[in-house]
């Protein structure tokens, strides 16, 4: 039996579509990004899910229950999912970190 892993990102969120670092800060999924995740779950209703695993985040989980609407398999919380905390740089735009810490910015 062939197993696959699908990944998915979250879908947009307004630190998103600024370009800003969202890190561990929570925020909200924009109307395209709710968008997203069901044209997403509709992609993926006629795939075999057996699980969801998703990142403690609220746009994670939300796009996860947007998601298993097509399946019904539990959704399982896995903290070390969790985004990287950005520190300083929470919120902050790409280009502004790039500026102010030239040598944390890796691309």
């Amino acid at each position: 039996m062939k197993t696959r892993l699908i990944l998915v990102r979250h879908g947009e969120t307004d630190s998103n579509k600024e370009g800003r670092l969202d890190g561990q800060h929570e925020t909200m999924l924009t109307a395209d990004g709710i968008s997203q995740a069901i044209a997403l779950s509709a992609k993926l209703s006629k795939e075999k899910i057996d699980m969801i695993l998703t990142s403690p985040l609220k746009r994670a989980q939300d796009t996860a229950n947007i998601i298993r609407r097509q399946h019904t398999v539990d959704i399982i919380t896995v903290p070390e999912f969790n985004e990287i905390d950005c520190g300083a740089c929470t919120l902050m735009k790409r280009d502004d970190v790039i500026t102010k810490y030239p040598k944390l910015y890796t691309g």
